[in-house]
């Protein structure tokens, strides 16, 4: 019965410490699945706050040997571009999409526009004839 019970517990550990990998990969990588093959769980442990002790230098060699197991948006954060940002600043008083239609206020209405046309130039004469 023992050692059935320790069988349990092993597996269960096992378990338990592929979803930790998974769940802490799963953002950078591709198929979290495909990075558990690669993965040496020998050297890893669980810590009490959920997370997987040696897995960030596995990690960080895998991104190395098999950057293809990951997003490129998450190798492109690690490894910054060489002579750094090459986008020119905007110029002062750039507004992003201020030529686009949809970003400009509402178009006045043109009935709107001759009534106030109209009040305001009939305005001016009755102020002229008194």
């Amino acid at each position: 019965m023992k050692d059935e019970n320790a069988k349990w517990e092993s597996k269960y550990a096992g378990t338990l410490l592929d979803a930790k990998i998974q769940l802490a990969v799963a953002k950078d990588a591709n198929d979290a699945n495909d990075i558990l093959f690669f993965i040496k769980k020998d050297g890893l442990k669980l810590a009490e706050d959920g997370s997987v002790e040696g897995l960030g230098d596995q990690l960080k060699s895998l991104k190395e040997t098999k950057p293809y197991l990951f997003n490129a948006s998450a190798q492109q954060q690690e490894t910054p571009s060489p002579g750094g940002d090459q986008t020119p600043p905007p110029p002062a008083g750039f507004t992003p999409g201020a030529q686009q239609r949809g970003n400009n206020p509402k178009d006045p209405d043109p009935a709107a526009l001759a009534l106030a046309d109209i009040e305001r130039r009939h305005g001016k004469q009755k102020e002229e004839s008194q």
